[in-house]
């Protein structure tokens, strides 16, 4: 919560990192305890045109059935559980981090902006002013950046569960990867935004 005051010791560190893996594998456990896998059968329907041989030549349209078997993953709750859990993970894994650092970062972008030094600043004190101003534009431009890139995966979600019609829509699976890999991509901005913007 106070990220320019000196670290916190070893074992403190470890405590909060154990916490947060341990948070983890309990949001994460209705997936392993309610998820199953079934066999998905679909059919398909299409026109085979066919040469009869004769002189004159007459197609005769048959229907070829493709019936093609997929593993389909699926989570055992009812509708009501369902809907729940996917508005607990919006709030945990995308309000909750997002508000939590917009309530760490802008009080202490304004405070830095705001600070003036009574009588001379020394060069020390200059850089250390710059150094912390620059930490906190790296955080906020994180900040953004995880914003946009969990935003249209989370709402994903949420628009099926508002309006489950949607869910027959045909291009919905390439809508679903492409909000997975935005979401996934974020891991790739961050170190580049920490090697841009903390060099001195």
């Amino acid at each position: 919560m106070y990220p320019l005051r000196p670290r916190s010791s070893p074992k403190a560190t470890i405590f909060f990192i154990f916490l947060i893996w341990i948070s983890a594998f309990i949001v994460g456990l209705p997936g392993l305890v309610a998820a199953e896998l079934f066999d998905q059968k679909t059919v398909n329907f299409t026109k085979v045109h066919n040469d009869t041989g004769l002189q004159v030549t007459q197609e005769i349209s048959e229907l070829e059935v493709k019936v093609t078997m997929k593993l389909h993953c699926s989570f055992n709750l009812s509708p009501e559980l369902l809907e729940l859990y996917d508005y607990a993970l919006f709030i945990l894994m995308y309000l909750l981090p997002l508000t939590t650092l917009a309530a760490t970062y802008v009080p202490i972008s304004i405070r830095l902006w705001r600070h003036r030094e009574i009588g001379e600043i020394t060069r020390a004190q200059a850089e250390s002013i710059r150094s912390k101003r620059r930490a906190v534009k790296m955080m906020c431009v994180v900040m953004s950046i995880f914003a946009v890139c969990w935003l249209p995966y989370q709402l994903f979600f949420i628009i099926i569960r508002i309006k489950p019609s949607v869910q027959a829509y045909k291009h919905l699976p390439k809508i679903f990867v492409s909000c997975y890999w935005l979401a996934m991509s974020n891991a790739i901005y961050n170190p580049i935004i920490y090697f841009t913007m903390n060099r001195r």
